[in-house]
């Protein structure tokens, strides 16, 4: 199930996908489901609190870009995984302490 959190109620979002107006509506209509954040950086912000693991990439080389991930807590995120590649990894983190 894709999910679009905007506050434009006339987003023309394709066939299948669900627009809520706040994360917490959306959160509420599925609540025993895994759900995946995929930005932008305002979404990001008001839910890394929520989650209990995160999928991150970490792009270790500069790139142009205008939307980022919340500064990772070390003292509350455990990394589980780490997948190294040229320019960019892929990190598991388990939240290990409840905020």
């Amino acid at each position: 199930i894709n999910i679009i959190i905007t506050r434009q109620a006339d987003y023309p979002a394709p066939t299948g996908v669900e627009i809520f107006a706040t994360i917490d509506e959306a959160v509420a209509t599925h609540p025993d489901e895994e759900i995946m954040v995929i930005g932008g950086a305002e979404i990001y912000k008001q839910t890394i609190d929520r989650a209990d693991r995160l999928y991150i990439t970490h792009v270790n080389q500069t790139v142009d870009g205008d939307a980022f991930f919340p500064a990772i807590d070390l003292n509350i995120w455990q990394e589980t995984q780490r997948e190294d590649h040229n320019g960019y990894s892929f990190v598991t983190y388990i939240k290990s302490i409840v905020v």
